[in-house]
Order: C-alpha cells, then sequence, then structure tokens
C-alpha cells in the first residue's frame, strides 16, 4: 500500500421474415387461422389513415418496416406476429405514395421508444443541483483520494500549472495537497484529522526549496474527494460511498471547507462503468449539495471522439499523462467557470493534442452542467 501526500435493443429481424416463410390465413381476419391468440383486430380511429393505424397498433411492427420495408412488403411471417406483419404488408401496398412518409414516421417512433427505454445514456442521468463551488475565487485545496490523483507526479500540481498558465486575469491560483492512499475508498480515510488545525498543509515549500510557514487562518478553501474505483458501483461498496459521502461533507463544513466531489473515469475495458458512476456521483452530489467534477465524463468524449489516443496506462485503469492532463483540464474548468482552452501549459504534450485535450475537457464540463455559459458562473448551493 503505498500512502502519498502532497435498455432493451430492438430485436433482430423475425426468421419468418428472412426466410419468406408463407402464412396461409386471412390476413384481413386473422380469427381464421387457429394458431393466432383470438383479440380484436385494431381499428383505425375516427378520420386516421393506413399510416397511423400502422404507428398505433403495432410498434414493433413499424420498427421492423422501418429497418427492412422490402422484407415486410414482400415476405411472410409466423406466430403470433404473422397477422400484424400481414396488416402491415397490405396498408403498405394501400399507402402507395404515402410509403416514404410511413418510414420516416416509424424511424421517429423508434427514437422515441429509445428514448423512453433509456438507450440513451445522455438523456437518462439525473442533472446535477450544484453547478458551481459555493465559495467563489477558492484557491486552496486539499485533493483526498489514491493513485488516479497521485499518478504522474500528482493531478494537483497540473491543475495550478493550468491555471498559471491561463491569460485571465480573473482566475484563482488554484493551489492544491494531496493525502493519498493507493487502493482507497471514502471511509479509509480521517478527514476530520486531515483539516484539523496546525495539521496538513501548515508549511509548504517554495520554488527554492525553502520552507515556508502558512499564516492563513485555515489552510484550505475546499476538498475535492474521490471514492475507489469501483466502489461508488459495487455492490458491497455503494452504501459505503453514499454513507461517507453525507459524512465526509459534514465534516467538511464543520470546518468551513467546501467539499467537492471528482467524478471517475471507467477502466478501459469496461467503458459501461461510465454512465454508472457519473449517475452514482451525481446523486451523491445532489443529496449533499456538492459539486461534482464531471472528470469522468471528459475521459468517455474523449474515447469516444479519438480512440487513437491512449488516456490509461497498461493496466487499463491509471491514468497516462494525457490522461492525467484531461483529468487537471476539467478540474479547472469545474472551479473556475472558464474554459482551459486559453492556458499555454502543455506538461510537454504536443500542442496541438494539448489544444484539443483541453478543449474536450471544457466541452464535457460545459454538457454535465447544461451550461450555455460558464459552469460556475450558474447557480451554486446555497
Amino acid at each position: 500500500m503505498r500512502i502519498g501526500f502532497s435498455s432493451p435493443v430492438l430485436s433482430p429481424q423475425p426468421e419468418g421474415l428472412l426466410r419468406g416463410r408463407s402464412y396461409g390465413g386471412d390476413i384481413a381476419n386473422p380469427r381464421s387461422d387457429p394458431t393466432l391468440p383470438h383479440e380484436p383486430r385494431p381499428q383505425a380511429p375516427q378520420g386516421s389513415n393506413s399510416k397511423s393505424l400502422v404507428v398505433l397498433h403495432s410498434a414493433r411492427t413499424c420498427c421492423l418496416a422501418s429497418e427492412w420495408p422490402d422484407q415486410v412488403l414482400g415476405s411472410g411471417g409466423h406466430g403470433s406476429d404473422a397477422w400484424l406483419e400481414g396488416r402491415a404488408r397490405q396498408l403498405f401496398r394501400a399507402a402507395g405514395d404515402e410509403r416514404r412518409e410511413m418510414i420516416h414516421a416509424a424511424r421517429c417512433l423508434i427514437a422515441v421508444i429509445c428514448a423512453i427505454l433509456g438507450m440513451s445514456g445522455a438523456m437518462a442521468q439525473t442533472r446535477p443541483e450544484v453547478t458551481a463551488p459555493v465559495m467563489q475565487g477558492a484557491q486552496y485545496f486539499l485533493y483526498v483520494g489514491n493513485s488516479f490523483f497521485y499518478y504522474n507526479n500528482g493531478m494537483p500540481s497540473y491543475v495550478t500549472r493550468l491555471a498559471d498558465g491561463s491569460p485571465d486575469v480573473e482566475r484563482p491560483k488554484l493551489r492544491g495537497t494531496m493525502v493519498t492512499i493507493g487502493g482507497s475508498g471514502f471511509d479509509w480515510h480521517d478527514l476530520d484529522v486531515y483539516l484539523r488545525p496546525n495539521a496538513i498543509g501548515y508549511y509548504v515549500f517554495d520554488k527554492d526549496n525553502n520552507i515556508v510557514f502558512n499564516k492563513r487562518n485555515k489552510f484550505y478553501d475546499a476538498v475535492i474527494m474521490m471514492d475507489c474505483s469501483q466502489c461508488p458501483i459495487h455492490p458491497q461498496l455503494s452504501a459505503v460511498f453514499e454513507e461517507y459521502a453525507r459524512k465526509n461533507a459534514e465534516i467538511a463544513r464543520r470546518h468551513d471547507v467546501e467539499p467537492i466531489l471528482f467524478m471517475s473515469w471507467a477502466y478501459k475495458d469496461r467503458p459501461e462503468m461510465t454512465e454508472r458512476l457519473a449517475e452514482a456521483y451525481t446523486r451523491a452530489g445532489n443529496a449533499n449539495k456538492m459539486l461534482v467534477i464531471p472528470a469522468g465524463l471528459s475521459f468517455a468524449r474523449v474515447v469516444k471522439e479519438r480512440p487513437d489516443l491512449e488516456l490509461y496506462q497498461s493496466d487499463k485503469r491509471h491514468p497516462s499523462l494525457i490522461g492525467t492532463y484531461l483529468a487537471a483540464a476539467t478540474i479547472y474548468a469545474t472551479l473556475t467557470g472558464l474554459s482551459p482552452e486559453t492556458s499555454a501549459f502543455t506538461a510537454d504534450i504536443e500542442p496541438q493534442l494539448g489544444t484539443y485535450l483541453r478543449a474536450a475537457a471544457w466541452s464535457a464540463t460545459r454538457d454535465y452542467f447544461g451550461a450555455g455559459g460558464s459552469p460556475a458562473h450558474s447557480t451554486a448551493a446555497q
């Protein structure tokens, strides 16, 4: 152990449609086939046309018609779907020139069904209620977490240097100190001890390696906390995550320090973790009136847009240099409400790549907070 300080998917095309199985019953009267269930035939509402009837009486048939119109028109079906498929063929013939409009309507229906059933993660995700730091202009941060923070010589130093490299005169200094334990979760840390007077942070080293004693009344404005990489969504540890998110928020506020959550990223080979982690951290943030830094969503954006970039170490969990840089840019954007795109600090990354990563962090942060303007210029928790 190292301790450091510093929805359902649309079903495939039915077998009958693929193989062109014939249907011998009367498609206008499904009761003529004893293999079909006896249920009333749907009737078109007053004033409706064949197009609306197909959409209303069988969402599934519409989906098939949308994806495979030629097969629906030219082949048979089987089982309890046979009458619906046959009825669809009949109505498509009657529609004539309206066929293209029908396909468009069916595709629209598919989009609505997908949204309702949660096939779109963005629509299903809980929105953050806290969209800005309570302490505007906070400058001193304690990072409490694990190896995700301390890899690549410590994420806080990247945040500080991004801020120092920004030309914006309103930017704060964003100084940071880490308290990290490899593999740790919330419950491994004693936040009350960390924030006690004259403890962590009461002296620092300057650029010439001289010890300088801090004279501030308190050493930190805010604490940025991260649970272990799986804990918020682990079946045995998610309750611990929720419990300590609440406890640590209360402890921080007793010390007049603002609590902030850091949303970690999915493993490289488990991208499905992204949405679940985002949901867990956002819900914990809302429940305890805490700001959430959406680093995991920045990772997901870059993985999708630039799969050629390597954000991970070989273990598929810890961040590479550019992964740490991306997460730091997300922290900067969340804490300041300013775009990191203008910062001159590149961490020795190729300039064009650095520009892309800072822009991706800014876009992911804005999307998460739903901000038309800068996140930190929106509503803060009261």
